[in-house]
């Protein structure tokens, strides 16, 4: 470039004292304290949730090792062994796998890292050190990978170390203990953080943006309200399947009678669950909002040429736009354009707005005009416009929202401030009669959808009724070409452009559509619970070995053990997801029921319906095939207990 007009340094200064650190510079502590939602403070959020589920479904495993180990721990016993060492044992073996996970986990993810990092340094254009790790998320991963194991395995430490000497000599199970398990504290937590989350949603007049920490709070209460409420489940769903056949019967019996190892998973899938549903609900809420939409800026086969030259309060003159002119031209030709389309504004410098005053979300939405042109390449005959329409919108819903008005501003830009609510009007310094309430507004499909596309544009009926024809101004242009471009075609624009100095290139951004971000969070959901439900089903079975032994020994066939196994997980997995997407819809509705900025409430009526509906039934029907299919294979020894 030319003349720059900026220059970024980046230098290596290791142990530069925080007084030395002028205000225009920036370090990586300084810029993670300066934004609470950084790269760091995400993965330790992912980290610490991903913990949770491993200790889990770690709870059931070490607990069906501890009773395998049963003879061996009771030999301890009697050769004097206390209570403390029999369980040290047990918590020993939580540390040990925490130790190795950690190294094994730890190798895998730097191997990992030297494959990326070449891909990151171009995408970065920055040289960047093999040891330029983010140290704290690693030392934190390996901590809580030690920690969760090992805290994993003091639970069984302490039931394992119960059991009476001649009991663990004998080899048989303990009967599992009736415990009345209570649905209270699981709804006194599941209240707590309904409130927090509401308390969060409902600050700073509804924005949801003054309670952190209570929206943090009450994420982190949802998490007890799970684990406490999986047990009662288990319960009431082995109460409900007592009149079903014996193959199917015995699957949630067993569930409840093993509720340390059963209700760990569920608490695990549940939590799963629960994550891809808030994902999803409140990503469809956000991306339905019309007043503010989000999701990709253009199209794949769209760029923008912005101008970079004029006066803010008169626009480029006239030789400026000549000359922007051919620069897009010259750009629009090295990608192969199929469109040059002039974008267009009424008001010297600015455009006019178009403004919702009611509440929600304000409109962010550029305005520009409907012209010939425009509305040529994009396939709209004048036959399609209604003659007395004033806004023309790709946005489905938008013409059916009250209290929109127009506002422009012919001498001082763009205005925000409106006047009295009953006119609606912008006010001064802007001349008389500069705004009008409640345009006729008309949806027209064919226009682009992208954010930062004229989605929506004000007619040439419009122009002329509002006396706006003096003032229109170019703001850019929109190119269009007949196939995706691809990121040469970008960069060869950008680089055109950044040549000729008086226009800027804006292309495709990265940001997902909302099926995108709801279906990846549904598969995601999908794909927790079924490796969830994969390691914890057979940890349950084994603990009802005897009883497959005595079915298969009285002449059950490998149908009969397929059902019990498929039962098991298909009831697990349709407990996941009723409990996971209960507790989620509790916490949705929570957060938004006074957050006015997000739609409160009436945000819900943009529920991704089939996407739940594959969460509560996919779920259960995966888990059940997977397990029908992998189950059936017939007992080694079906008349003895196997000797260690």
């Amino acid at each position: 470039m030319p003349a720059p007009n900026q220059v970024t340094v980046l230098f290596d200064a290791p142990g530069l004292p925080p007084g030395a650190i002028g205000p225009n510079v920036s370090t990586p502590a300084s810029v993670a304290n300066n934004n609470s939602l950084n790269p760091e403070t995400i993965s330790l959020a992912v980290l610490t949730l991903g913990m949770i589920l491993i200790a889990l479904v770690a709870v059931g495993g070490f607990t069906v090792l501890a009773q395998r180990r049963l003879r061996s721990l009771g030999m301890l016993a009697s050769i004097g062994a206390t209570d403390r060492n029999v369980g040290q044992v047990v918590r020993a073996n939580g540390l040990v796998v925490g130790i190795t996970s950690a190294v094994l986990g730890s190798v895998l993810g730097f191997a990992v890292w030297l494959l990326y990092r070449p891909s990151l340094e171009q995408s970065a254009h920055h040289l960047i050190g093999v040891w330029a790790l983010p140290w704290p998320v690693v030392t934190a991963a390996i901590a809580l990978a030690i920690v969760a194991t090992y805290l994993a395995a003091a639970r069984p430490a302490r039931s394992v170390a119960k059991i009476s000497i001649v009991a663990a000599l004998s080899g048989r199970p303990a009967p599992p203990r009736q415990i009345h398990r209570s649905a209270v504290p699981g709804i006194v937590f599941l209240v707590i953080a309904f409130l927090l989350l509401g308390y969060s949603g409902g600050t700073n007049g509804g924005t949801g943006s003054g309670g952190s920490l209570e929206l943090v709070l009450g994420l982190a209460a949802l998490i007890p309200a799970v684990i406490l409420l999986a047990p009662f489940c288990l319960t009431l769903l082995a109460r409900l399947g007592r009149r079903t056949p014996v193959a199917i019967r015995l699957a949630p019996r067993d569930l409840a009678r093993y509720r340390a190892r059963s209700g760990s998973a569920l608490a695990a899938a549940s939590i799963g669950v629960m994550i891809a549903v808030i994902v999803a609900v409140l990503a469809q809420s956000r991306y339905a909002d019309i007043l503010d939409p989000a999701g990709p800026n253009l199209a794949p086969n769209q760029i923008l040429v912005w101008t970079n030259l004029g006066n803010p309060n008169t626009g480029p003159t006239t030789s400026q736009v000549a000359a922007m002119t051919k620069s897009t031209d010259s750009i629009a030709a090295g990608i192969g354009a199929q469109y040059v389309i002039p974008l267009e504004s009424g008001g010297a410098g600015g455009s006019a707005n178009l403004h919702h005053s009611g509440s929600g979300r304000p409109w962010t939405g550029s305005v520009y005009v409907a012209t010939p042109q425009l509305l040529k390449d994009f396939g709209i005959t004048p036959s399609e416009i209604n003659p007395d329409a004033d806004i023309l919108t790709s946005l489905p819903g938008l013409s059916g929202i009250s209290s929109m008005s127009v506002q422009w501003c012919s001498k001082f830009g763009t205005v925000t401030a409106i006047g009295p609510s009953d006119s609606r009007i912008s006010s001064s310094p802007c001349l008389a009669n500069g705004g009008i309430s409640n345009p006729v507004i008309q949806e027209i499909g064919a226009l682009p959808h992208g954010v930062h596309a004229p989605n929506t544009v004000i007619t040439e009926y419009a122009i002329k009724k509002f006396g706006l024809e003096n003032t229109i101004s170019v703001q850019g242009w929109l190119i269009q070409t007949a196939q995706p471009l691809t990121a040469a075609q970008v960069h060869d624009a950008q680089s055109a452009a950044a040549a000729a100095g008086n226009v800027s290139i804006e292309s495709r951004n990265d940001e997902p559509t909302s099926a995108e971000l709801v279906n990846w969070a549904t598969a995601v959901g999908i794909a927790i619970a079924l490796c969830i439900l994969a390691m914890s089903v057979g940890l349950i079975r084994s603990e009802t070995a005897s009883d497959l032994r005595t079915l298969a020994a009285t002449g059950a066939s490998s149908g009969t053990r397929r059902t019990i196994t498929a039962a098991t997980a298909g009831a697990l997995g349709l407990l996941g997801g009723v409990l996971g997407t209960f507790a989620g819809y509790a916490g949705v509705i929570g957060w938004l029921r006074d957050n006015s900025l997000n739609g409160g409430i009436s945000a819900l009526g943009n529920v991704p319906v089939s996407n739940l509906l594959v969460l509560l039934i996919g779920t259960p029907i995966a888990a059940a095939a997977i397990a029908w299919l992998l189950a059936g294979r017939k007992p080694a020894a079906m008349a003895r207990q196997p000797i260690e």
